[in-house]
């Protein structure tokens, strides 16, 4: 009993703070609101693109926290309602809850930097991201894994990519032609996933991708791989630019792949 009371009190207390942080991003959601409507007039009544994306951007992130708030809330009064779990099984899913509210939260730091776009429920296999957005109007031919990769990271993230030069920027070689790329061991949304020539799939120039989700696989209560989620342009698989696969952490190092972040 007084452990799950414990980890339920944890859950409460998580809950709280992303409430709190929800918060946060509504008055900033309000405030750039508020800026942005003073600038209409300098831009012939029309804003910037890419400002409103990015307004529309921090909607769908304040809504996304909203939405795991009562998620959790339904799971803290289960909890309290079963005190018959053994403290294994207790224990794997608090771990699991806890990472859950680590990716929800992943990237969102201190005072006045970009916050990520989160994935919705909607992110799933075969899911396909619509390609209609500024973040896809960049200097990468359209329809190479380039192009798909620069824009979308972008998107996810609110950070961009920077070059150390303007020639050379193959797939295989972002993580060396790219100033603000840093490597991780397990990814999070928003990574770019690089692979090397002819590795995974990949041809002699390389692929780059981007992780949509990650996802911890259990076994008896512990991690024992994660599932990615990941989309990408110019894929051999006949399926449509922007399509969401899947494979595994495991699988995926194991044939050279790697996933960097953007800093």
């Amino acid at each position: 009993m007084p452990k799950i009371l414990a980890i339920t009190e944890a859950m409460h207390n998580n809950a709280r703070s992303i409430l709190t942080k929800a918060g946060e991003i509504q008055a900033s959601h309000g405030e750039m609101t508020r800026i942005a409507g003073g600038m209409t007039p300098y831009f012939n009544g029309t804003l910037p693109e890419l400002l409103t994306q990015r307004l529309l951007d921090m909607k769908k992130k304040h809504e996304a926290l909203y939405e795991k708030i009562e998620q959790y809330s339904e799971k803290i009064d289960y909890a309290a309602d079963n005190y018959d779990w053994s403290d294994k099984e207790i224990a794997g899913w608090a771990e699991q809850l806890s990472l859950g509210l680590g990716t929800l939260m992943g990237g969102v730091v201190g005072e006045g930097e970009a916050l990520p776009i989160q994935p919705g429920a909607e992110i799933r296999e075969g899911y396909q991201v619509p390609l209609d957005s500024a973040y896809y109007n960049n200097s990468f031919a359209r329809g190479q894994c380039t192009w798909y990769a620069f824009g979308r990271s972008q998107e996810l993230t609110g950070k961009s990519i920077q070059w150390n030069k303007s020639s050379g920027r193959d797939a295989k070689n972002w993580p060396t032609a790219a100033t603000n790329l840093a490597q991780n061991d397990i990814p999070s949304t928003g990574n770019v996933i690089v692979y090397g020539a002819n590795q995974g799939g990949a041809g002699s120039a390389g692929h780059v991708a981007v992780v949509e989700e990650v996802e911890p696989i259990y076994q008896d209560g512990k991690i024992v791989d994660y599932r990615v989620l990941l989309s990408d342009a110019n894929w051999d698989d006949g399926k449509p630019d922007g399509t969401v696969r899947v494979d595994t952490l495991s699988k995926m190092k194991n044939n050279g792949i790697t996933f960097w972040g953007i800093v």
